[in-house]
């Protein structure tokens, strides 16, 4: 699967990894020292070493037909890639980020029939720009919408649950 990720931080990034690690193509958009880390190395390192191959951009293409894009930005940065997120030809728009703020709006801006909402709850840190985290531990999980992307994260070895 082509899955972009808009947001390299330190989930995007451990998503990211494990998506890769499971051999879906990986675009992160990333911004700044970040962006020029993802482009020099070609990949996401964690803190032991291990390596999955990812390319990095500035922006989403919304011309690609992505078979998902995962939005793991902060929840107040969201409202600016909805324009670009609704002219995108992606398939699939899961909005992984915590908040307390209604979920309409998102789901308006993309289409009822390509939104999907998930919950981490997990670990993760940059040490030196590498990764580490833990989705694995007691009550660590994501708490996915669609049960589509339960699947595609669980095959990724990532401990999902289907909370529609």
């Amino acid at each position: 699967m082509k899955i972009a990720i808009i947001g390299a931080g330190r989930m995007g990034t451990a998503f990211g990894f494990q998506l890769a690690r499971a051999g879906h193509e990986v675009p992160l958009v990333a911004r700044g020292e970040r962006l020029a880390r993802l482009r020099a190395d070609g990949a996401i390192e964690t803190v032991a070493g291990e390596r999955a191959t990812v390319s990095a951009a500035e922006a989403l293409d919304p011309s690609v037909p992505w078979d998902g894009v995962l939005v793991t930005v902060l929840a107040h940065q969201v409202g600016a890639l909805l324009p670009t997120l609704k002219a995108s030809a992606a398939r699939s728009i899961v909005f992984l980020f915590n908040t307390l703020a209604p979920l309409q709006s998102y789901r308006d801006a993309v289409g009822a029939e390509r939104a999907s909402f998930g919950f981490p709850v997990g670990t993760a840190v940059l040490v030196d720009g590498k990764v580490k985290a833990n989705f694995t531990a007691p009550g660590m999980a994501t708490y996915l919408g669609d049960a589509a992307w339960v699947k595609t994260l669980h095959e990724a070895k990532m401990r999902t649950v289907h909370m529609p």
